[in-house]
């Protein structure tokens, strides 16, 4: 929208936030991460946690120590999972006093978390790289993730990748990236390693492609 000076802003209604973010919980029928990173996609990082939690999201995601700070700050106790990994002992110690769920993407990662807890679990979701290049092991190396998954001092509750292009009409990438997620899921399965719940659907592959909801989305 635009003022009568010509300046744009944006008017979001957040009792219409609040239904949607229900409507999905209902259709997917997986629990539901509710990510709301980047102040909720512009609509407030506040507003969005909340919409998700009346929702009935299981968890919310955040990708940003701040973020994740913030919501604790604000009242938000529900479980969080950042969703990517920290460098920085001061914070992570900050994050793991809040019950913060962390990511891990290298073993570099997990022996600086290790060293920094000092003896205290730390709860974990494992980053896998399918495809999408930001971050994570790649799948292609079972054995790198095996050997992450032999660490001690990690409670293990998750494991994730994230699709590239379900945005696009064409599945075949997506398709291919779950394949290679689940051919790693699977391999870990087998080895004994304590993978939890898999999740890889981001909003688009969750509502359009059924068989990538998993065990989350």
């Amino acid at each position: 929208m635009a003022d009568m000076h010509g300046e744009s802003y944006l008017e979001v209604s957040l009792g219409a936030l609040r239904e949607n973010a229900r409507a999905i919980v209902e259709y997917v029928q997986v629990p539901v991460i509710g990510v709301v990173k980047c102040d909720g996609y512009g609509m407030s990082l506040e507003a969005a946690a909340k919409a998700w939690v009346e929702a009935g999201a299981a968890m919310l995601g955040v990708s940003t120590p701040r973020e994740a700070l913030h919501l604790r700050r604000a009242g938000f106790d529900q479980e969080m999972l950042l969703l990517a990994p920290v460098a920085d002992e001061g914070i992570f110690s900050d994050l793991l006093a809040r019950n913060v769920i962390f990511t891990l993407s290298s073993l570099e990662n997990a022996q600086n978390y290790v060293r920094w807890a000092a003896g205290k679990t730390v709860r974990v979701h494992v980053a896998v790289d399918t495809g999408m290049g930001r971050f994570g092991i790649p799948w292609q190396k079972t054995e790198a993730l095996k050997e992450l998954y032999a660490q001690k001092g990690f409670s293990f509750e998750g494991i994730f990748s994230h699709f590239a292009k379900a945005f696009e009409g064409e599945y075949s990438i997506t398709k291919t990236q779950l394949e290679r997620f689940l051919q790693v899921t699977d391999a870990l399965r087998a080895a004994g390693c304590p993978i939890g719940i898999r999740h890889m659907a981001n909003s688009n592959a969750a509502l359009r492609f059924p068989q990538t909801r998993l065990d989350a989305v």
